[in-house]
């Protein structure tokens, strides 16, 4: 199923053009982990990212950053063993939304990537 989730010209869902190894895949692997609410997924109780507790406090604080780094951390590596993350730094845009930077290893490849994934806590 591609992502995010959309239809095809046919009236279908949507399915995935990339291959489970392609980076364009394994971030939008990434996205959607960390885009996914604890029990938002009712047949798949394990895959979630916990960030609420943290998301709308101050993100200046190094405890804040701290909290939302493991915890993306923690869910990526639980369920995605194609990466292996190396840095998570956090940036605010103009609206006040935060972004995260993460820094991956693609273990198959050993090449690292960058992704940019907004996380909200700005005026939506």
């Amino acid at each position: 199923i591609s992502f995010p989730f959309r239809f095809n010209s046919a009236g279908g869902v949507a399915t995935s053009t990339t291959s489970p190894d392609d980076f364009t895949h394994i971030r939008e692997s990434i996205e959607q982990i960390i885009r996914t609410k604890r029990y938002e997924r009712v047949m798949e109780p394990d895959f979630y990212c916990e960030l609420d507790p943290a998301l709308f406090e101050n993100i200046d604080d190094t405890s804040t950053q701290g909290i939302l780094a493991f915890s993306i951390k923690e869910a990526i590596e639980r369920l995605d063993d194609r990466v292996e993350i190396q840095d998570i730094t956090f940036e605010v845009d103009n609206e006040g939304e935060i972004i995260a930077n993460i820094t991956f290893l693609v273990k198959k490849y050993l090449k690292t990537e960058v992704t940019k994934i907004p996380l909200g806590g700005g005026s939506e």
